[in-house]
């Protein structure tokens, strides 16, 4: 009975042992060759480790836009909408102008309108030079909010949440950005169309005028002010404007009966230099007289229908209504 349970005692035995052994060989194979901790207080320090790894390169390697970057973008895009509400009164004006030199019948006029055409194109060309450095800046941010957020692993929901954000909040303001940039090219060539036609015109009716003003106003108040000199040219012009006479400056000056240095011949004289700059100045529109559309007359003696007097020269001359 003794040896029975002695034997039985040793079977146990070997049997841990065996177990113990099989265990044993079992983990140094893991380890080995398919590297693998078995016991899960190592897996798990080691999942810990690696993940804590991941994050420190993704810290490090990754740069994806930030609120001040789209800010930025914003701030542009504004900047860009304010210089086109600049560029677009510049160029209603611009029109506006354009008509009114095409219809100023006189060469003064004409050439006020121009001048004021002229301020208001180059304030426009650098109103578009503006713009286009703007544009060129918002594509620039652009751009580079698109690169930072191509660095986000496409697999991940930040990356599609923030192209998504950043598609909603950009992507029409881009292609309006767009649009302006090729719209530009084509209205800053159709107003240096308009520039270039008003600054033909007031040079031809300066080059009609001025020869024969000179001559005119030298016969007539070669010796008065300068300011009376251009009312003598004002009244010209203004009947040249007018119904009642005729419609440019060589039938109005050389009309029958009106213009004593015709028929006495001093019209003939050579204007004085101080005649000849204040034409010009007047002719280009840079003095402004004052003077009424309807007055007509310049005389030694009050005259017109209705003989009220606009203005009486210590010269001795007359400006009076028609």
């Amino acid at each position: 009975m003794t040896a029975r349970r002695n034997n039985r005692i040793l079977i146990y035995v070997v049997y841990i042992i065996c177990c113990i052994f099989t265990i044993s060989i079992s983990t140094l194979f893991s380890k080995i060759i398919f590297k693998v901790d078995i016991h899960p207080k190592g897996i798990q320090e080691n999942y810990q480790k690696i993940a804590q790894e991941k994050f420190t390169i993704t810290a490090q390697k990754i740069k994806f836009p930030t609120e001040a970057d789209f800010m930025e973008l914003d701030k542009l895009y504004d900047e860009i909408l304010s210089s086109i509400t600049n560029t677009q009164k510049l160029s209603e004006q611009i029109r506006i102008l354009y008509d009114k030199a095409q219809n100023a019948v006189v060469c003064s006029t004409t050439h006020k309108y121009f001048n004021l055409l002229d301020e208001n194109f180059n304030l426009y060309k650098e109103q578009i030079s503006i713009i286009q450095e703007q544009i060129s800046l918002f594509e620039e941010q652009y751009a580079l909010c698109l690169d930072l957020i191509s660095n986000i692993p496409e697999f991940s929901a930040l990356h599609e949440e923030m192209y998504n954000e950043f598609a909603e909040e950009f992507e029409d303001k881009y292609e309006f950005i767009l649009a302006q940039s090729k719209l530009y090219p084509k209205e800053k060539e159709e107003l240096l169309n308009y520039f270039l036609e008003s600054k033909q015109l007031a040079n031809d009716l300066f080059e009609e005028y001025f020869d024969l003003m000179c001559h005119i106003v030298y016969a007539e108040a070669g010796i008065c002010p300068e300011m009376e000199q251009c009312y003598v040219a004002n009244v010209i012009e203004n009947r040249i404007k007018h119904w009642y006479y005729p419609d440019n400056i060589y039938d109005v000056v050389y009309q029958s009966g009106q213009y004593t240095p015709v028929s006495s011949g001093s019209i003939n004289n050579t204007p004085s230099e101080e005649v000849i700059q204040v034409v010009s100045d007047y002719l280009h529109g840079y003095i402004d007289t004052g003077m009424p559309d309807d007055v007509v007359f310049q005389s030694k003696d009050i005259q017109g229908n209705s003989r009220i007097v606009w203005q009486h020269m210590k010269s001795g001359h007359y400006f009076c209504y028609f």
